[in-house]
């Protein structure tokens, strides 16, 4: 249709009066799906929600691994730092090092210390950190456990 075509059907005159009519007017049965896909939507919506849960538990295991990692590491250079003043004490670097995991799990970390060399300490730190994520920890096997590790060594000068 032109446009002069279209200004012509929505200006219609009857009885001197002008008339508006909608030249698009499509009946709303052809707008609705049909009987066969009404519980589509609802499907996509449960598959949706499924994989954006996965991918929410998914980042929040990955925060509190990098959150334990990072809490490891300076527990181990704190353990560290303690056995450069006093090398013999195994028992205070140990403390030093549970003293300063803070938010972890003591039961589930393990401690080693050993001297290297006549002036190095070095600290050893192992901790159990159990994930969520179901997908996940099948895919890492076992438990669904991870084992961190981090080891700090220091030489007295």
């Amino acid at each position: 249709m032109t446009r002069s075509q279209v200004a012509d059907l929505n200006w219609k005159t009857e009885n001197g009066k002008r008339k508006t009519e909608s030249i698009l007017r499509i009946p709303s049965s052809e707008f609705r799906p049909p009987n066969s896909c009404r519980g589509q939507s609802a499907a996509e919506s449960a598959i949706g929600l499924l994989v954006l849960m996965l991918l929410v538990m998914g980042i929040f295991d990955l925060g509190r691994g990098i959150y334990a990692y990072s809490v490891i590491s300076a527990a181990a250079q704190e353990g560290v730092r303690y056995g450069l003043i006093q090398p013999g004490n195994t028992n205070g670097i140990r403390n030093a090092v549970i003293n300063n995991a803070i938010g972890l799990d003591v039961a589930r970390m393990t401690v080693s210390v050993s001297q290297p060399e006549p002036n190095v300490v070095a600290v050893t730190v192992t901790h159990q950190l159990d994930l969520i994520t179901p997908l996940i920890t099948q895919a890492v096997g076992g438990n669904g456990e991870i084992s961190l590790q981090v080891t700090a060594a220091m030489r007295q000068y």
